[in-house]
């Protein structure tokens, strides 16, 4: 599945490994944001990128189910998990 949109937020997690990247869609009249995760240690060469930059992103749906230890109640999250991404337009900025 192909994504495009402009980031609206990167957090990198040390720990996990893995760059959340927030992006609002290139739909037109879109207000839709969807979290991308990138993986593994490959997301450190990935340079440069800012808020405010147009990617698009390849990526694929994974979904897992989460049972509550203390109250047995069932959660679903769904993530799209990212394999390539390139840049737009640099637009952006880190302010």
């Amino acid at each position: 599945m192909k994504i495009v949109g402009t980031i609206e937020r990167m957090k990198i997690s040390e720990e996990k490994k893995f760059l959340e990247i927030v992006l609002q869609t290139a739909e037109e009249n879109s207000n839709y944001f969807l979290m991308n995760y990138f993986y593994g240690n490959n997301f450190y060469k990935i340079e440069n990128l800012k808020i405010g930059d147009m990617i698009i992103t390849e990526a694929y749906l994974k979904g897992r189910k989460w049972i509550n230890p203390e109250s047995g109640e069932i959660s679903y999250f769904m993530s799209f998990n990212v394999n390539k991404l390139a840049v737009i337009d640099m637009g952006g900025n880190n302010e």
